[in-house]
């Protein structure tokens, strides 16, 4: 059996964003991938058509460093100015937030004083704080290590992290009585099924979350690690590893996997009239070609139809924000698509020079 680097390794093969053209560098996080947002420049993205809560990724430490984190004060500081210019900007359709790129004990992140610090900056800016956490053994193993506490989300309740407005992506590795603190303190878990599988870094305990009632959302942490936004392949990832890690086939049904991507993704994003057609609630709708679609065909149910066999970049047909229609059969109404793919294409070029050795 041929014997693979660990995944902190291949980290040095490539480019922090702080190298980057502001082009080059796109934020994201995957469960807010709901239509939300308007045209906004944030640097020198323009953001037209894609649903966003923005978050400042701060960070103080790395095992990799060359020159690209900051002092913790400067990294509180530009996190600060951060979320003034967008609390002067007064849209409801984008939110800054606040996002630590994980803790000390992962390739790169924040000390746990400058998690802390970040966390009651959070507060004291009424916005939502979201982490990676929990995502690997060799995290959880150096937790316990230093700390003696089973994992990383019990340090994160001793720190004092965790709340309603707390959402944490990944959290894989956990003891049950982590479950029970997620649950105690309203903290919420964005689940990357698709990332988790690439990168080869375990199983969230899925099932055995949702029948406690923890919130669990969906996201595809990023394109770096998943290849992909697409939420539909998310949906049907998440239902079908919990099937093949328990070996048994209604482990997570397709309905619960829907509920995830919406309700749950509303909760989190702390938007309480989204995630349902109803009245009353926001107009951010999405519709997909059904009829003549041999994708699609036949659809027996239309919800485990959308799951099991269902493609975003292929299938959807609409997409609606706030009542505003953005895109329609093929076409963006608010950005030119072969301009923006220019960009990408120059800015992957870019990249790809920038490699590390």
């Amino acid at each position: 059996m041929q014997n693979h680097p660990p995944l902190s390794s291949y980290f040095w093969k490539t480019p922090h964003p702080k190298q980057l053209q502001p082009l080059s560098v796109i934020w994201s996080l995957g469960f807010s991938e709901a239509p939300r947002a308007q045209k906004r420049a944030m640097g020198g993205c323009s953001l037209s058509w894609l649903g966003l809560k923005l978050g400042q990724g701060p960070q103080n430490f790395s095992v990799i460093d060359r020159g690209h984190v900051g002092t913790l004060e400067q990294q509180i500081s530009e996190t600060r100015d951060f979320l003034e210019r967008w609390a002067k900007e007064g849209d409801d359709l984008v939110h800054a937030w606040v996002g630590p790129s994980g803790g000390k004990r992962t390739v790169g992140g924040c000390t746990n004083e400058g998690l802390v610090e970040l966390k009651r900056l959070a507060d004291s800016f009424d916005t939502r704080y979201h982490v990676h956490w929990a995502g690997t053994q060799p995290e959880i193993e150096n937790v316990r290590r230093d700390t003696g506490l089973p994992g990383s989300v019990a340090m994160a309740k001793e720190l004092g992290l965790l709340d309603e407005r707390t959402s944490l992506a990944h959290c894989i590795w956990m003891v049950d009585e982590e479950k029970e603190i997620l649950l105690e303190t309203g903290a919420q878990i964005a689940h990357c099924p698709s990332c988790n599988q690439i990168c080869a870094i375990g199983v969230l305990p899925l099932a055995d979350l949702l029948e406690r009632g923890v919130t669990v959302a969906l996201g595809t942490d990023g394109g770096p690690q998943n290849d992909s936004y697409d939420m539909f392949r998310d949906m049907r990832q998440a239902v079908l590893l919990q099937r093949i890690h328990l070996m048994k086939a209604d482990a997570v049904r397709h309905a619960q996997a829907f509920r995830m991507a919406t309700e749950a993704g509303a909760k989190i994003l702390g938007i309480e009239d989204l995630g349902k057609i109803e009245t009353g609630y926001l107009a951010d709708i999405v519709a997909v070609k059904a009829e003549g679609n041999p994708f699609l065909t036949p659809m027996y149910d239309p919800l485990e139809t959308l799951v099991y066999a269902g493609s975003g970049g292929r299938d959807v047909s609409m997409t609606m924000i706030d009542g505003r229609i953005v895109y329609m059969d093929g076409e963006f109404k608010t950005v030119d698509a072969d301009a923006v793919i220019r960009t990408v294409n120059e800015a992957s070029r870019r990249i790809q020079k920038a490699m590390l050795c």
